[in-house]
């Protein structure tokens, strides 16, 4: 099964900030992807290997990365290295194959809306098809070529599909990660609505994990509440 050993790459992004992209981009997000976003909103995968056919036979392929979503105020952001990719604005990702779609694949003959949802490093792309008979797809889009290759037929398929490495001679990545599961948690407490610095609860940290009296703390002046959420429990929009 499938992991996210570094979700939370640039922070989490939450239910305003998708449908701002939506709005963007003049798509819906398939439901397994938007809800990933939500939970993970990037990383990278363990295992992370697929099986890759461009009419060669099988090769073996990694995901180095999948990019987040970020403020769409960020505006264009520049990658200075291949580090910078797990950071990447995923508006930037569109952005970026817009461009090429224009000026470098005009006679590839794609006519599907695909979004960049990850690289393997190589400048090849994930992509996920919008909309169309493959709706929810994700094709393997060779940066060379502006061929697209078929890899599963919805993201969720996709992560299900990852296995080992048989390859030893990747540049990056040579050893498998464990998953953070704190920042895990937090995927989880941002999808549920909840507020991340009280876990939920309301209640400042004098009374979670203090000495349970409010009584002269910094934090809370006092009141019990946490200083983030106002004592509701629920994450700010």
């Amino acid at each position: 099964m499938v992991q996210i050993a570094d979700p939370l790459p640039a922070g989490p992004t939450t239910d305003a900030q998708v449908a701002a992209f939506e709005a963007y981009i003049g798509h819906q997000l398939p439901a397994g992807y938007r809800q990933f976003l939500l939970q993970h909103n990037g990383g990278h995968p363990e295992p992370d290997a697929f099986l890759l056919n461009a009419g060669y036979g099988e090769e073996e392929d990694i995901v180095m990365c999948f990019f987040p979503n970020r403020d769409l105020k960020l505006g264009s952001v520049t990658v200075g290295d291949l580090e910078e990719l797990r950071t990447w604005p995923l508006h930037c990702a569109w952005d970026d194959l817009q461009n090429d779609l224009e000026n470098l694949y005009a006679e590839a003959g794609i006519d599907e809306p695909l979004l960049p949802t990850g690289t393997d490093g190589s400048s090849n792309y994930f992509c996920v098809v919008l909309s169309g008979a493959r709706a929810g797809a994700v094709v393997f889009l060779d940066h060379e070529t502006g061929e697209t290759h078929p890899l599963a037929d919805s993201f969720d398929a996709f992560l299900a599909s990852l296995r080992k490495r048989e390859r030893t001679d990747y540049a990056f990545g040579g050893e498998p990660r464990e998953p953070d599961t704190t920042y895990e948690k937090i995927g989880n407490l941002v999808t549920s609505g909840a507020c991340v610095q009280c876990g939920g609860s309301g209640n400042c940290y004098c009374i979670r994990k203090g000495p349970g009296n409010p009584t002269g703390c910094v934090r809370c002046n006092g009141s019990g509440k946490c200083g983030v959420c106002q004592g509701s429990g629920k994450a700010r929009r």
